[in-house]
């Protein structure tokens, strides 16, 4: 259990990462966390406006969303040898997926500091 109740730790069990995902998994929950709480804490009545109130400025949003891209790209690491050992077609198909998301992700910083 961490403050705010939420049994973290058995979240993470939960989700039956295979063993060598593990860890790499619970970074990316409690990254997730970490994201979602700050935008819950925050002020305003719709995405761009918490987003603003949280970070202040794009920046500081940028490196929130590096922090999500690299516990994302960490897992998927360790997950592509369980989903398909030696194929390349699915890491490249990995790797651009975890492209289009943080290039989604820097434009959207971009309008969200735009306003």
């Amino acid at each position: 259990m961490n403050d705010s109740g939420i049994d973290v730790e058995g979240l993470i069990a939960a989700g039956n990462a295979p063993d060598q995902a593990y860890a790499a998994y619970g970074a990316w929950v409690n990254e997730l966390i970490v994201y979602y709480r700050s935008l819950l804490k925050a002020n305003g009545r719709d995405y761009p406006s918490l987003v603003q109130s949280c970070y202040k400025k794009k920046s500081t949003f940028l490196t929130a969303l590096d922090r999500l891209n690299s516990a994302e790209s960490d897992l998927n690491r360790a997950l592509v040898p369980e989903l398909a050992p030696n194929d390349e077609e699915t890491a490249s198909a990995v790797e651009a997926i975890e492209k289009s998301a943080a290039d989604f992700r820097r434009k959207q910083a971009k309008e969200v500091f735009s306003r």
